[in-house]
Order: structure tokens, then sequence, then C-alpha cells
């Protein structure tokens, strides 16, 4: 059939520990010192064609299975909302907008072929 799928899962981490500072502010600084993101990413090939050797994609489904993790640390004047009720409800936030988009059932659509 001509809608043959191929399915990749991927456990993938990001976790960063690059400083990003905004400075000048009447204040100090406010910035983030870490970033860590852990998740099974899975990518969804719809594919145009039977013979898998000349196979053209039609587009690449993205989402995640379940809602990945996600965590960060504030630094200067941002690390006042590391506190657990701020941090939680940022982190929430961010969560809440990658459930939105990526986590099932939402999923993302990345087209590959030209439509006709």
């Amino acid at each position: 059939d001509s809608n043959e799928l191929v399915r990749i899962g991927m456990d993938m981490s990001f976790n960063s520990s690059a400083v990003i500072k905004m400075t000048g502010l009447a204040l100090g600084g406010i910035g983030v010192e870490r970033i860590q993101f852990r998740g099974r990413l899975l990518v969804q090939m719809a594919l145009l064609s039977e013979n898998l050797y000349s196979a053209l994609c039609g587009g690449l489904l993205v989402y995640f299975a379940n809602r990945p993790e996600f965590d960060l640390e504030f630094s200067g004047l941002a690390a006042l909302s590391n506190t657990e009720s701020i941090h939680g409800a940022f982190v929430e936030a961010v969560l809440g907008s990658v459930d939105q988009m990526l986590v099932l059932p939402n999923t993302y659509w990345v087209p590959t072929a030209p439509d006709e």
C-alpha cells in the first residue's frame, strides 16, 4: 500500500550549562545557568512509494508519546524564582506549551515533498 510508514524512536537528552545573561538592568542582571530537556522523540516518515529503495518521503510526523522532562536554573535576579512554587509554575508553563505542540495526541508535521 502506498501509505507505508517508517517509525523511528530516539531517546534524546539536552543538558546545557551555558550561561545566558541579560545585564544593564537597574537592579542587576538576570539569566539562566542550566537547561535540561529529556524525552523519547518519535518520527514517522510517510512514504510516497512502496519501493523502500526508491521511496520518496512525503513528510515527517514528529511527536513525543509521553511528556518529556524539562528543568532549568535561573541566575541573578531571576534566581529568586528558583523557589519551589515559582520554579514549578514556570516549568509547567514551558511543558504545557510542549504538550500543546508535540505530545500525543498533538503532533508536528514537517512536509518534505512539494504539494502536487
